[in-house]
């Protein structure tokens, strides 16, 4: 899986909640973040890292992350 392929973005957030799920919170957010080069304006990384920082119960970064998802995506709000 390359998260750099733009066809991979969805399945790489995928991944990345699967990982989390099993308490592999580091290799959630690497692969999240690396999918960010591949779609830049794209909410789906920002709302990935929302729903890990939420997990782990960090409402700070989880609420800027949400807000950076707004912003990549005005026509949602």
């Amino acid at each position: 899986l390359a998260p750099a392929d733009p066809n991979n973005v969805r399945v790489a957030t995928a991944l990345a909640e699967t990982l989390a799920a099993e308490d592999r919170e580091e290799q959630a957010f690497a692969l999240v973040r690396a999918g960010e080069a591949a779609a830049p304006n794209s909410p789906e990384q920002p709302l990935a890292l929302s729903r890990l920082y939420s997990r782990l119960e960090l409402e700070a970064p989880a609420e800027r992350a949400l807000l950076d998802a707004g912003a990549r995506a005005p026509r949602s709000q």
